[in-house]
């Protein structure tokens, strides 16, 4: 069996760069750090502006697949792989990433796994997750719903949780002063719940005051929400922020709250690593 120095793995994820998912980039970091990664393709592009500590480390590694469907995409993949020696392809994310590492894999005749996370599994057929499943070396999941979807389509994947890295997110002691200082980060969509906790900080008879650090489709709603219940001292919308300010922003917050919610399209979170990051 070859030493783990000795296997590079071909990667595919789903839009690249995406600030939000600091989990991937950091998994790509250690595979790179430890010689495994030779190459990344992205089946769709993502926004380049706003960088995330460690973008530049892999973006000369990641290739941004031309559009079309999985076969035309997994041909592009097989071909930069061809000869590079990797013992396999895996596909960040259940749905086309995995499809797509599927696809290459077979052309490389080597094996293939994927990472399932949330909503992507809810992206695919139950019979097509069942499938896809099946041929993979390994599923892994990040949390147990996610798992249980998994073992409902008949394989057992292997839970690995997402980590922090410690050296960025320390402990630092509250700041405990006469305003209670909240915290909320994430992307400004239905399922984080935000709408509920500016309504629930509106029933506050207490000194308080909300940083929302995050950016979407509902911050129109959540602004219109904060002037309509008189909030516009208490509640900050910072926009988006990357791990390069977010530590400094943990340690100012007295309370980190993670309101999410089910969705109108049954889209839930399954472990926000804004917990992980807070604790």
């Amino acid at each position: 069996m070859s030493s783990t120095s000795e296997v590079r793995l071909g990667v595919v994820v789903s839009g690249w760069p995406r600030v939000s998912e600091t989990f991937a980039l950091n998994e790509l970091l250690a595979l790179r750090r430890a010689g495994m990664l030779a190459a990344v393709f992205a089946t769709k592009p993502g926004d380049p502006s706003l960088r995330q500590p460690g973008w530049d480390e892999i973006d000369p590694l990641v290739e941004v697949l031309p559009g079309g469907d999985v076969d035309a995409q997994a041909a592009v993949v097989a071909e930069r792989l061809a000869g590079a020696g990797v013992a396999g392809v895996h596909g960040y994310f259940a749905h086309q990433p995995a499809a797509v590492a599927a696809a290459a894999a077979a052309r490389l005749g080597v094996p293939y796994g994927f990472s399932a996370h949330a909503l992507d599994v809810r992206k695919v057929p139950p019979a097509e997750l069942a499938e896809r499943a099946a041929g993979a070396a390994v599923v892994v999941s990040c949390n147990r719903e996610t798992a249980a979807s998994i073992e409902a389509a008949g394989t057992t994947p292997r839970l690995v949780a997402h980590g922090v890295d410690l050296d960025r997110f320390s402990p630092a002691p509250p700041p405990g002063g006469p305003v209670t200082s909240l915290l909320a980060v994430g992307r400004l969509v239905e399922k984080k719940g935000f709408d509920v906790l500016v309504e629930a900080l509106a029933l506050v008879d207490r000194p308080c005051r909300l940083r929302l650090v995050g950016d979407g489709p509902e911050r129109p709603r959540l602004e219109a929400a904060v002037a309509r219940l008189g909030l516009g001292d208490r509640v900050d919308l910072l926009g988006r922020r990357t791990h390069a300010d977010l530590p400094a922003l943990y340690a100012a917050a007295d309370v980190v709250v993670v309101p999410s919610v089910v969705d109108a399209n049954a889209d839930r979170d399954g472990l926000p690593n804004v917990v992980l990051e807070a604790m």
